[in-house]
């Protein structure tokens, strides 16, 4: 009669499905590469077929050791015996050397192609800037990197996928391109302790609301819809527990589950509710979602123009400008300006480099620059009082050419100053 510690039996790590069989098993129920073993006290595999499919949404396959031994009743006693305590080892950081070689080749970037198609420049920039989204040249190329930083600037990891540049939407044919940065370059004994991605942003922001979703994706697009709101995300339905969540405590939080994940994510929620100053679980995607695990992200890519979709949230406000930026707006109005009193640039020399990158030039890089270069125009822009540069000030044409709108009164004022309404750039 074979003895066991049922306090032994676990879950493989990462570097025993590696070890054991250069990666995950095939899942018996959906026949995927996506099942993890469950391992005796020896480190072997119990059986085949016992062990939990990480797909979580689509399979769900979890046949536990309990129910292996009960239903083949082979005379495999579990012991009682109280566990001891395991230590959790500190995880791994990554070295920022790494982390900043995969922060360019955006235009290679298929994700950041995709919201090219659907967002204005500045507010891509912005976006890359705050998540420190990256390249990679995995999966032959354009695959984007989601670093995971934890609140105390710690890099834990970056997660590699794939996106369709035309749909945004991941690949998942032939297979699900996802991986992650350190079992790309191989790194031995790696010890990936993840946290939320964007939750280093919950540091330098600590009086605004967070909104929790499911993808990377989806907090990369709404938070340029609701500057003023903190998107993190969990990165996966299996991730939403109290340690993942713990760096929420005393936090004003909005869930945002999936189509079809509220009732799950509702119950998850009430045993750590304690953690939060004050929380609700939207319901939004159960009444508004066209098909079965979408999320607000797809919600906001039907409706990219009103903010008012999601009423959860607080609609976009307009942000204080900076000291640097109000110096910038007294010099326009000066009635001496010329080139050599052009304002210094507000962006840094990183947003430049990732607008480069991205093969796009923002609305502020098109004014600034052609202030310093054309003092007809540094006069137009204090005449017509163009300081707050928005969508209501500017648009694109179908060639990709920079124009104003005007009223009629400013219309006659820039033909009869500039001759042009065109950009050069």
């Amino acid at each position: 009669m074979n003895m066991m510690n049922y306090y032994d039996i676990s879950l493989a790590t990462y570097g025993e499905c590696k070890k054991l069989n250069g990666g995950k098993w095939i899942c018996p129920e959906c026949g995927k590469k996506s099942f993890v073993c469950y391992l005796d006290s020896n480190r072997q595999i119990i059986n085949e077929k016992v062990g939990k499919c990480d797909r979580a949404d689509n399979c769900a396959y979890h046949y536990t050791p309990k129910e292996y031994f009960r239903d083949n009743g082979n005379g495999c006693i579990i012991t009682t015996k109280k566990p001891t305590i395991k230590h959790e080892s500190s995880p791994t950081f990554f070295d920022k050397d790494i982390f900043k070689k995969t922060r360019r080749a955006y235009e290679k970037n298929n994700l950041i192609l995709f919201l090219k198609r659907k967002f204005k420049p500045d507010l891509i920039v912005k976006a890359i800037l705050n998540y420190h989204i990256g390249t990679s040249k995995h999966f032959d190329g354009g695959s984007t990197v989601f670093w995971q930083i934890d609140r105390y600037g710690n890099i834990r990891g970056g997660k590699i996928m794939k996106y369709n540049p035309d749909n945004g939407k991941r690949v998942k044919k032939p297979f699900n391109h996802i991986t992650w940065v350190h079992s790309v370059m191989n790194l031995k004994d790696y010890n990936l302790q993840q946290c939320m991605f964007g939750e280093h942003l919950l540091r330098k922001n600590q009086d605004r609301t967070v909104a929790v979703v499911e993808s990377e994706k989806t907090a990369i697009i709404a938070s340029m819809v609701y500057p003023d709101v903190v998107f993190v995300s969990v990165g996966g339905c299996q991730n939403f527990s109290v340690d993942l969540l713990k760096p929420l405590k005393e936090r004003n939080v909005i869930i945002f589950p999936d189509n079809g994940k509220y009732d799950e994510w509702s119950e998850k929620v009430k045993s750590i509710s304690h953690l939060f100053k004050h929380y609700s679980v939207s319901h939004i995607m159960e009444q508004q979602a066209e098909e079965l695990g979408e999320d607000i992200g797809d919600l906001i890519l039907r409706n990219p123009d009103n903010a008012n979709i999601i009423p959860e949230l607080t609609a976009p406000s307009e942000t204080h400008k900076s000291t640097a930026e109000e110096r910038k707006e007294e010099r326009l109005r000066s009635d001496h300006f010329t080139p050599e009193h052009a304002p210094e640039r507000i962006r840094d020399n990183e947003t430049e480099r990732i607008e480069r990158s991205c093969n796009i030039l923002s609305v502020s890089a098109i004014i600034d620059k052609w202030k310093v270069v054309n003092p007809s125009f540094a006069n137009l822009c204090k005449r017509l009082d163009l300081v707050a540069i928005d969508s209501d000030t500017y648009y694109f044409d179908s060639s990709g050419k920079f124009h104003f709108r005007r009223t009629p009164e400013q219309e006659q004022m820039m033909k009869r100053i500039y001759k042009t309404d065109v950009c050069p750039y």
